[in-house]
C-alpha cells in the first residue's frame, strides 16, 4: 500500500493498539452512565455534543498546534526539512495523522450523537448537523496548525513554538465559523432567518455551513503555503491575492442590498473591499517574519530585474497594500459611512465620516508611516520583540494621542492621528505626508547601517527548490 510516509508514521505514533481499546471503552462507559444516570437519550446525545466539541476542538486544536512544534522541540524537525517529502505531504501528513487518535475518538461521538435522536428526525438533518460539527473541529485544526508554521515561519530558530496560542487562534476561528450571521440580521434585513447576500436571500443556517467550509479549505491552503515556504519551496502571491480578493467579494455581498437601496454611486462600492484591504495589510505585516536578508533579497532581484525571484520574496503585505490604494483611488467620491451603519454616526457624532479625497489619501499615507515604523524596529540589533514594541506605539497613536486631542478641544489635531476629514484637505493630507517621510528617512538610514559590511547578496542567497 502506498501511503504518505508522514501520514503512516503519524499513524503507528498515535493509532497504538492500548489507545484503540481505551477511546472506545471509557467513551462507552461514560454514555452508559448517562443512560443509566437520566434514562434519557436526549442526554445521551447531548453528552456525545460535548465530548465531541471537548475532544475534536479543544484537544484537536492543541494536537495540531502540537503536530510542528514537538518536532522542534525535539530537534527532528531540521531533519524532515530535508527529507524527499514534498510540503503537501508533509502538511497532509502531519495535520491528519497527528490528529488521527483525535478524529477516531470524535467518530465514536459523533455516531453515538446521530443514532440518539429524541424525536423522528428527518436523514438529511442529521447529516447536516454532522457536516458542521466536521467542518467546526476541521477548521479549528486547521487554523492551529496553520498557526503553528506561522510562528515556525516568523522565528525560524526558535526551540518552542507556542502551542497555546496557536490553539486559541483556532478556538477563535471555530467561534468565528459558527456563530453565523444572525449579528448582521438587525441591520441588513429584519427576518432572522435570511440574509442578503449579493441580491440572494440565502438562509442564516445555510450561509454558515457554506462559509464554514469554505474558510476551512482556505485555512488548510495557508498550512500548505506555509509549509511550502518552511521547506523552501518558491511560493508566488497569488494564492494571496486570490484570498484577498475573495474576501472582498464575500464581506461586499453584505453589503450590496443595502448600497443598491441608498443608491450611493460606484465609489461607495470600493470602500468595504478597502476596509478588508487595510486589514490584510496589517495581518501579512505582522504575520510574517522580516528578516532583513530577505527584504536584500528581495530588493537586489528588484534592481536585477529577475521578476519571477522577486514575486518569491515578496512580502505578503506589499500586495495587500497595493489593493488599498487601488480600491482608495476606486472609491474617491464616495458617501459618508453613517448611511451604511447607523451605530457609527451615533458613536461619532462629531467626526466627519465622510470619506472623502483627502481622506481617501491620507489613510495609505498612515499605513505608509506604519509599514516604515515595524520595519525600522525589526531592522535594529535587537528585534526579537519589535512586533509587540510596533504593536504598542501604533496602539498609541491611534487611540489615546487622538481621544486626548479631541477631548481637549483641538479639532485639527486628530488629523495627526487619524485619517479624518477636518475641513480642509491640507490639514488632512500634510501630517500624515510629513510623517511617512521622516519615518521612511529613518527606515532608510537604519537599512544603510544594518546591510554596511554584509556579503554581496548573489553570495547569500540560498538555492531554492522548484
Amino acid at each position: 500500500m502506498n501511503l504518505n510516509p508522514e501520514l503512516r508514521r503519524n499513524l503507528w505514533l498515535q493509532l497504538t493498539p492500548q489507545r484503540l481499546v481505551a477511546a472506545p471503552l471509557v467513551l462507552g462507559t461514560v454514555f452508559a452512565a448517562v443512560w443509566l444516570v437520566f434514562h434519557d437519550s436526549d442526554k445521551v446525545r447531548t453528552a456525545a455534543t460535548w465530548a465531541f466539541y471537548l475532544i475534536a476542538v479543544l484537544w484537536g486544536t492543541k494536537r495540531a498546534a502540537e503536530s510542528v512544534a514537538e518536532e522542534v522541540s525535539g530537534g527532528t524537525w531540521d531533519g524532515q526539512r530535508m527529507s524527499a517529502l514534498g510540503a503537501w505531504t508533509m502538511s497532509w501528513g502531519k495535520l491528519v495523522g497527528g490528529t488521527s487518535f483525535i478524529w477516531y475518538a470524535a467518530v465514536i461521538c459523533l455516531l453515538v450523537r446521530e443514532a440518539t435522536p429524541t424525536l423522528p428526525t428527518l436523514l438529511s438533518v442529521l447529516m447536516r448537523d454532522a457536516v458542521l460539527l466536521l467542518g467546526t473541529a476541521l477548521i479549528g485544526q486547521a487554523v492551529a496548525f496553520a498557526a503553528s508554521l506561522m510562528f515556525l515561519r516568523r522565528a525560524p530558530a526558535a526551540r518552542r513554538l507556542p502551542v497555546t496560542l496557536s490553539q486559541i487562534l483556532g478556538l477563535l476561528a471555530v467561534i468565528a465559523g459558527t456563530g453565523g450571521f444572525h449579528w448582521l440580521n438587525p441591520v441588513w434585513r429584519s427576518d432572522s432567518s435570511l440574509v442578503n447576500w449579493w441580491g440572494w436571500s440565502i438562509g442564516t443556517d445555510d450561509l454558515t455551513l457554506a462559509s464554514l467550509w469554505v474558510f476551512t479549505a482556505w485555512a488548510a491552503v495557508c498550512g500548505y503555503r506555509l509549509m511550502r515556504a518552511e521547506l523552501q519551496f518558491r511560493s508566488w502571491p497569488w494564492v494571496w491575492l486570490s484570498f484577498a480578493v475573495f474576501l472582498m467579494v464575500y464581506v461586499e455581498g453584505f453589503l450590496s442590498d443595502r448600497l443598491r437601496q441608498l443608491d450611493l454611486g460606484r465609489p461607495s462600492w470600493w470602500l468595504a473591499p478597502l476596509a478588508v484591504a487595510v486589514v490584510l495589510t496589517y495581518a501579512g505585516l505582522f504575520a510574517e517574519g522580516k528578516d532583513i536578508v530577505r527584504y536584500r533579497w528581495f530588493a537586489a532581484a528588484l534592481r536585477g530585474g529577475a521578476l519571477s525571484r522577486a514575486l518569491g520574496l515578496l512580502p505578503l503585505w506589499l500586495p495587500a497594500f497595493a489593493l488599498v490604494l487601488l480600491a482608495a483611488g476606486l472609491g474617491q467620491g464616495g458617501t459618508g459611512l453613517g448611511a451604511w451603519h447607523p451605530l457609527l454616526g451615533t458613536f461619532l457624532p462629531d467626526v466627519t465620516l465622510t470619506p472623502s479625497t483627502s481622506v481617501l489619501i491620507a489613510l495609505p499615507l498612515f499605513m505608509l508611516r506604519d509599514i516604515a515604523l515595524v520595519l525600522y524596529l525589526n531592522f535594529g540589533g535587537r528585534s526579537q520583540r519589535a512586533d509587540l514594541g510596533a504593536f504598542v506605539y501604533l496602539w498609541v497613536l491611534y487611540f489615546p494621542l487622538p481621544g486626548i486631542a479631541y477631548s481637549l478641544g483641538l479639532v485639527t489635531l486628530p488629523s495627526v492621528f487619524l485619517p479624518v476629514d477636518t475641513g480642509g484637505a491640507l490639514s488632512t493630507i500634510v501630517p500624515p505626508l510629513l510623517e511617512a517621510a521622516a519615518m521612511l528617512v529613518l527606515l532608510r538610514r537604519r537599512w544603510r547601517v544594518a546591510t554596511r559590511g554584509a556579503l554581496p547578496v548573489g553570495q547569500a542567497v540560498p538555492r531554492q527548490m522548484d
